[in-house]
């Protein structure tokens, strides 16, 4: 396991579980483009949530990352899709 310092952020061990919230209007649209651009990596759906007034939704992501390069490639690849609206 490698230890990467990154100037102003904390370190992390990588390889690593990560999480993403990933927010969009609908569970299956959202789910479509977590599919889509996750395509390549193993991941888990851990939970989601609707909003009060029922028009949005949230999904977190769960998976393993190799390094702060695939942390910002899929968090690219997430908020890039059409039918998600934030990516936190």
């Amino acid at each position: 396991m490698k230890t990467i310092n990154f100037t102003g952020r904390p370190e992390i061990d990588f390889p690593c579980e990560w999480s993403y919230k990933v927010f969009g209007t609908s569970r299956g649209s959202v789910e479509t483009a977590i599919r889509e651009s996750l395509a390549e990596k193993s991941y888990s759906v851990t939970k989601s949530v609707l909003s009060s007034k029922g028009n949005y939704i949230s999904i977190t992501v769960k998976l393993t990352v190799n390094d702060r390069n695939e942390i910002d490639s899929l968090y690219k690849a997430l908020s890039q899709h059409k039918n998600i609206k934030i990516v936190l």
